[in-house]
């Protein structure tokens, strides 16, 4: 039996569109706080804080954002620092966590990432702002994605960091790819947690998977069997385009 060869070649494209749509990706579905905390200093650049913005919204995607698992809180900072969501918001849906990293804006003054900290401790991870803390199988963990300058010095960041840290929340760091502090960003994990780090590649692949391992380290911090990382199908949500 012969076939058009127009019909193979639709065939064919049709096979590889399949292919691509059953490609599985890790998500976490544990009941994490999690705090998104984007740099928005002078030192990260108009370039690096909109490539942050981008790299947050691929983390979220990653997540099981419901009532029963992940709860999102998403902040920037420059000099100042600025809750746009909290753990205990009415409408958060993953749709709004990409509006809201949308409307952020670059405000390229002085670096003031230590106080950034003090206030995830005592605001954002605060029970009152409906953090979890002390509930059953429920971990806070805050990522921040920076270039680990601060105007006041590194020294600051570990003493506001290791408060965090006693608090019993995990901290990850998020690295541009290109300038900045090495000293400042081993200043935003522990020091047994070097793992904790990951690059934001300008190349694709390369960024893909270094957020897939950034997911699989913050997924992992239950020392639960890998069943905890489910693997789905599940489209994401585009939200606001």
């Amino acid at each position: 039996m012969k076939y058009c060869p127009l019909f193979m070649i639709a065939a064919l494209v049709a096979l590889e569109l399949a292919k691509a749509s059953s490609v599985k990706r890790p998500k976490c579905n544990n009941k994490i706080d999690l705090a998104i905390v984007i740099d928005a200093s002078a030192s990260m650049g108009e370039e690096n804080f909109a490539k942050s913005k981008a790299f947050a919204r691929d983390l979220l995607s990653h997540f099981d954002i419901s009532e029963e698992a992940t709860h999102v809180s998403l902040s920037y900072f420059s000099f100042y620092t600025h809750l746009v969501t909290a753990f205990d918001d009415e409408d958060s849906s993953v749709a709004t966590m990409y509006k809201e990293l949308k409307k952020m804006r670059y405000e390229g003054s002085f670096t003031n990432l230590a106080k950034t900290a003090t206030g995830l401790r005592y605001k954002v991870f605060s029970k009152d702002r409906g953090a979890r803390k002390g509930q059953k199988d429920s971990k806070m963990v805050a990522v921040f994605l920076s270039d680990g300058f601060e105007s006041m010095g590194p020294d600051e960041i570990s003493f506001c960091i290791s408060e965090l840290h006693n608090y019993g929340v995990e901290t990850f760091a998020g690295i541009v790819d290109g300038e900045n502090s090495n000293e400042g960003i081993d200043s935003l994990v522990s020091p047994e947690k070097k793992d904790h780090k990951f690059t934001m590649y300008n190349d694709p692949k390369k960024r893909k998977i270094e957020l897939e391992r950034m997911v699989q380290s913050i997924c992992k911090i239950y020392n639960k069997p890998k069943e905890t990382i489910a693997d789905t199908n599940e489209a994401m949500e585009d939200g606001e385009q």
